[in-house]
């Protein structure tokens, strides 16, 4: 059975998470910008994470450029007491 909080997610192979914390990226931003698609090598230059194993949050951060310092999307997102999960901010 998949996870189904954060921290669960945060528990998975590195390949496992990126594929279900990028089902979140709109595939507009990736059409407009020509980035690669998310199942590629090339897409971890630019979406990036910040996870821990065992922790209930992650950021997300989307660059339409390699090493650009500001992200076109950011995403925070965590479990709330329940289990449910909270968007903290999406922009």
């Amino acid at each position: 059975m998949p996870p189904s909080t954060i921290g669960g997610i945060n528990l998975l192979p590195e390949a496992e998470k990126r594929k279900i914390y990028g089902r979140i990226v709109p595939q507009e931003l990736l059409d407009r910008f020509k980035l690669p698609p998310l199942d590629s090598i090339r897409a971890a230059n630019f979406l990036q994470f910040k996870y821990e194993p065992g922790t209930a949050d992650v950021q997300m951060f989307l660059y339409h450029e390699q090493r650009f310092p500001d992200s076109v999307l950011y995403g925070h997102m965590t479990n709330t007491i329940n289990g449910q999960i909270h968007i903290l901010l999406y922009i």
